[in-house]
C-alpha cells in the first residue's frame, strides 16, 4: 500500500481495516475537490437543470448543464463532495485557459 497514504490515514486515528479503509476514501475526495476534470456527460440529473457524468478517474460528478451535454466531454471544476458524488460546476471558455 501507498505509504504516504497509510500516515495520512494513521493520523486520522485509523485503528482497524473499515477506519483505514474510511480514512483513505476522505483523502482521495480530498485530494480531488477543487481541481479541473475532464467529464463525460452520461445523463440528465434528479434535480432540475442538472447532469451527471464520470471523470477519467471513473468518479461520478453532478453539475448544471444543459441536456445537450450527454455524450460529450466537459471540463468541470470538482467543488464539493456528497460522500460518493462530486458536486461541480462547467467552465466556461474563459476559465478553460491554462487547464489543460
Amino acid at each position: 500500500m501507498n505509504a504516504p497514504l497509510l500516515r495520512i490515514a494513521a493520523a486520522m486515528g485509523a485503528r482497524d481495516d473499515a477506519a483505514l479503509e474510511a480514512a483513505l476514501q476522505v483523502a482521495d475526495r480530498d485530494d480531488l475537490a477543487h481541481r479541473v476534470e475532464e467529464v463525460l456527460v452520461e445523463k440528465e440529473a434528479r434535480g432540475e437543470g442538472q447532469m451527471l457524468g464520470r471523470t477519467r478517474r471513473n468518479k461520478v460528478v453532478a453539475f448544471p448543464g444543459e441536456p445537450e451535454l450527454v455524450g460529450q466531454y466537459t471540463k468541470v471544476v470538482l467543488e464539493t463532495t456528497t460522500g460518493a458524488t462530486f458536486v461541480g460546476r462547467e467552465l466556461g471558455p474563459q476559465e478553460l485557459v491554462g487547464t489543460g
